[in-house]
């Protein structure tokens, strides 16, 4: 078993270039796009969308992601040894929790996902691997084609994230400013899933691979 993770979908956002409309509730192949991104996100224990209420930018909704997982437990933190543990052996500790909570439900996740509402072509295979890539590294990132850090799209240690955000004030923070210098895992795939709709012309993108 690999990784056990929860994501954390943001759907906030004012899409301009596509005249103000409301970016995640945009159909591609007739499913909403925060519909596929949740449903891309099977394997995880929990997902919570942070919508377009919460302002700040991508830090502060990340913050506000895992206020909510905390609330609910979903993201218990985890004593600094096993904290460690999950990161080299991200498998056993998968299984212990697995063992004691049902899956899907499981409280105390080691791992969160961070993603775009706006990912039409994002699979649950993606995501198990960017799962698979984490152990000995603090994230885990897809690239593009000119190897840029999709950082909308990606996997991180939550207790990673919890030391970078404490004592910071989210609001305004860039997210490449908080990851910054932390290890992590570069992964590239042709089927481009961390590929975003920002334009009328990339929606129309979606809309030709998905049918192909």
């Amino acid at each position: 078993m690999g990784t056990l993770y929860a994501a954390i979908i943001l759907a906030g956002g004012s899409a301009r270039r596509l005249g103000g409309q409301d970016k995640p509730a945009i159909t591609v192949g007739g499913i909403p796009l925060v519909d596929r991104v949740r449903a891309a996100c099977a394997h995880a224990a929990r997902v919570v969308v942070v919508g377009p209420e919460r302002q700040g930018g991508p830090v502060a909704a990340l913050a506000a992601g895992l206020r909510l997982l905390d609330a609910d437990g979903s993201a218990a933190p985890q004593p600094q040894a096993a904290a460690q543990a999950a990161r080299q052996d991200p498998g056993h500790t998968a299984a212990a929790q697995a063992g004691t909570h049902p899956e899907g439900s499981g409280p105390g996740v080691g791992a969160v996902a961070l993603l775009a509402a706006d990912l039409p072509l994002l699979t649950t295979g993606a995501l198990d691997a960017l799962a698979g890539a984490l152990p000995d590294h603090d994230g885990a990132l897809y690239i593009d084609g000119q190897g840029r850090h999709q950082l909308l799209c990606g996997m991180w240690w939550i207790e990673v994230l919890r030391e970078r955000l404490a004592g910071v004030d989210p609001d305004g923070m860039p997210l490449r400013r908080l990851v910054a210098g932390l290890r992590i895992a570069e992964l590239a795939d042709p089927a481009e899933p961390w590929f975003d709709c920002d334009t009328p012309e990339q929606l129309a993108e979606a809309e030709r691979r998905l049918r192909a």
